[in-house]
C-alpha cells in the first residue's frame, strides 16, 4: 500500500526531486538517503529519458549526465531497491519507459508498475501523459496500491480540472508556472 497519504497527513510536505544517476549512480544515493535523513516526506527520483520534453536546462543536464552514466529502467530499479530510507518513494518518468519495458511479450504497463512495486516506489508522476489517457495505467497502479500523481498548470481549470482530480491519487503536482521545469524569479499569480 502506498504510504504517500500519510506523508500529508498534517499537512504540506516537502517533496524534492532527484535525477537518479546524476552526478553518479552513488552519489545520487547519498544524496537521496540525505533527503530522507534531513525531513523530506516523499522523494520523487527521475527516471531518466532521452527526451525529456516538461524539463528545462537545469533538469535536461541532470538526465544527460545519468544517461551517460548508463542509467537504466532496470538499473533505476536496482538503485531503489538499494536505498535505506523510510519516506515514500515517487518515480517520475515518461510514459514511453513504462510502455516499452519489459520487452515484447511484456504486460504493458502491467510489468514496470509490478517491478516498482517489487522494489518500493509508492506511486508515479508521468508528464507526458494527460489524466484523460490514463486508465490504463491507472488500472495496474490501484491492482498494487500505487498513486498515480497529476499534473496541474496554473492554466488548467473547470472540466479538465475536475477529470483530473477524480483520477489522481496520493497528491496533486501543481506547476508554480507555465512552461518547462528551471529556476525563475517569479510565481504564476494563477498558481
Amino acid at each position: 500500500m502506498s504510504r504517500i497519504p500519510e506523508a500529508f497527513a498534517d499537512g504540506p510536505a516537502f517533496v524534492p526531486y532527484l535525477a537518479v544517476g546524476d552526478p553518479d549512480y552513488d552519489s545520487s544515493k547519498r544524496y537521496v538517503e540525505a533527503l530522507a535523513r534531513g525531513g523530506a516526506d516523499v522523494i520523487e527520483l527521475g527516471l531518466p529519458f532521452s527526451e525529456p520534453v516538461a524539463e528545462g536546462g537545469t533538469i535536461q543536464e541532470a538526465i544527460v549526465r545519468s544517461l551517460e552514466g548508463g542509467m537504466t529502467p532496470e538499473r533505476f530499479f536496482e538503485f531503489v531497491e538499494e536505498l535505506d530510507v523510510d519516506v515514500p518513494l515517487v518515480c517520475m518518468t515518461y510514459y514511453n519507459l513504462i510502455y516499452r519495458y519489459g520487452g515484447e511479450d511484456a504486460d504493458r504497463p502491467r510489468a514496470f508498475v509490478e517491478r516498482a512495486a517489487e522494489v518500493g516506489i509508492d506511486g508515479f508522476v508521468v508528464p507526458d501523459l494527460p489524466a484523460e489517457e490514463a486508465d490504463p495505467l491507472r488500472e495496474v497502479c490501484d491492482e498494487f496500491d500505487l498513486d498515480l500523481i497529476f499534473i496541474v498548470a496554473p492554466t488548467t481549470r473547470g472540466d479538465r480540472l475536475e477529470r483530473i482530480m477524480s483520477r489522481v491519487s496520493g497528491y496533486v503536482y501543481v506547476q508554480a508556472r507555465l512552461g518547462v521545469t528551471g529556476a525563475r524569479d517569479d510565481v504564476s499569480g494563477r498558481t
